[in-house]
């Protein structure tokens, strides 16, 4: 794992708002991470083309230190919520075709606080698992020991954070329960309020 792989969000969003590393340089690091650990994982299953596009258009819009919170900050989505031109399939073989035309509110938050999306991660069917697998886009190890979970129904996005493959991921569920990938993967997850965001939480390292 390089060094900025392994930043924190917070972290990696001061170090981008001083302009001590670029967008670019931050999101081809995650990417080159995704592309290094993911295929033993299968935590992302739906990866993002245009990050490094989006990289490039945010360096060139650099606000400084008006920056939104999480501006360059590298984070992926959940396969069970609206993301515009992906698929919301849940892991379910019948919704693959299933392309949202409109974010929902956690992913248009996550977007205007500035975050790159480098792709959406894996959740069991329905989402209603403590473990991670569903016959669409199959199962999602856990980074310390294949032989565990990385939880459920945020496995993928756990498993993600945990292994370096973005510096946060969203974890959207309908209310607070305790979170089985916080013990699996060694990663903090943080509610948000239902009312606010349409689900709650996000992941971060």
């Amino acid at each position: 794992m390089s060094a900025i792989t392994s930043w924190s969000a917070t972290e990696t969003a001061r170090r981008i708002r001083s302009r001590e590393v670029s967008v670019r340089e931050v999101t081809a690091a995650h990417l080159a991470r995704l592309e290094e650990v993911n295929p033993g994982l299968n935590a992302v299953v739906d990866p993002a083309s245009d990050c490094l596009a989006e990289a490039d258009r945010m360096d060139r819009a650099h606000p400084g230190a008006d920056a939104p919170p999480l501006w360059g900050v590298p984070a992926t989505t959940k396969s069970n919520t609206d993301q515009i031109g992906f698929a919301n399939s849940n892991g379910l073989p019948s919704l693959a075709q299933n392309i949202a035309v409109a974010d929902s509110p956690i992913n248009a938050h996550l977007k205007a606080a500035g975050a790159v999306i480098l792709g959406r991660t894996n959740t069991p069917e329905f989402s209603l698992r403590w473990f991670t697998s569903n016959p669409l886009h199959g199962l999602t190890k856990n980074p310390w020991d294949a032989r565990l979970t990385p939880g459920g129904s945020s496995g993928g996005a756990a498993a993600a954070v945990a292994a370096g493959i973005g510096a946060g991921g969203l974890n959207a569920q309908t209310r607070s329960l305790y979170r089985p990938y916080d013990a699996s993967d060694p990663v903090i997850s943080l509610d948000e309020a239902l009312f606010r965001s349409g689900f709650s939480a996000d992941i971060v390292r």
